[in-house]
């Protein structure tokens, strides 16, 4: 556990950085300690704000990637250990385009367009805080193959409530936290694919909080046009609608991690 914290304080771009991660995983302790104590649950809760405070805004370097944190779940977020059966199954190729429907801060399509210098990514992300983000870490990775989008994937385009989390990564279009929530652009991925000028996707990867059926639905043309691998998150057992329509295209479907709630899948034509 020590060495996993040093390692985290190391990730720190600027010597402010290093402090604030300092800060929150002193933070993280006394919260731990408090909850154990069951006592004082308003103090748990006052202690996790100001641990989102503190780490909001550190710029982190994660094996050469530059990432800006929003909150204090993101350093777990970024780190190669958090989802890592999906960088197993995600293989894009140069000359392919990546596609990363909910980006949050750039996990996956900062890395890609990184590593991957010949690919084209699109990082979409509809919560404007984490889309500032994410834009801030392409800046500070000097990509040029990255276009960035701050809007919801659906089925249709019209404006929609965003109901916002205390976690970055868990903002939803159908669940309501009672935390409030944001008014976003939303569009059907076919449409957005055309105004941007891209004919072919490659791969994508979707997480977007219970909103799946939705993104295929606004996805059916590329996805039948371009036949790309799919790894996304389902929480209905397979049995969209959607899913079923990929099988009849001749897809398969494989669970790669098993969750509670929901599984992360992969999609093969």
């Amino acid at each position: 556990m020590l060495h996993h914290h040093v390692k985290t304080i190391r990730a720190g771009i600027r010597s402010r950085d290093k402090l604030r991660i300092l800060v929150s995983l002193l933070l993280s302790r006394t919260r731990s300690e408090v909850a154990l104590r069951a006592v004082l649950p308003k103090l748990v809760n006052s202690i996790s704000e100001v641990m989102d405070a503190v780490i909001k805004g550190v710029h982190v370097n994660v094996d050469g990637v530059k990432y800006v944190l929003v909150d204090e779940e993101s350093p777990g977020i970024v780190s190669n250990e958090y989802e890592d059966w999906i960088w197993r199954r995600l293989n894009v190729k140069d000359e392919e385009v990546f596609l990363d429907v909910g980006a949050h801060i750039g996990k996956y399509a900062l890395r890609i367009a990184k590593t991957v210098k010949t690919s084209k990514v699109v990082a979409v992300e509809a919560n404007p805080e984490n889309f500032n983000a994410l834009r801030t870490g392409v800046k500070l990775n000097g990509l040029d193959n990255v276009i960035a989008l701050n809007l919801a994937a659906w089925n249709t385009s019209q404006a929609m409530k965003l109901y916002l989390s205390s976690y970055g990564g868990r903002h939803s279009l159908k669940a309501n936290h009672r935390m409030g929530y944001v008014v976003v652009k939303a569009e059907p991925l076919d449409q957005t694919l055309r105004r941007v000028g891209l004919d072919k996707v490659d791969w994508i990867k979707i997480d977007v909080e219970g909103a799946e059926g939705e993104v295929f639905r606004g996805l059916r043309q590329t996805i039948e046009r371009c036949r790309p691998h799919i790894i996304f998150e389902s929480r209905s057992n397979l049995n969209l609608p959607e899913l079923r329509y990929l099988r009849r295209l001749g897809y398969k479907f494989e669970i790669i991690a098993a969750h509670p709630d929901f599984s992360d899948c992969i999609a093969v034509p």
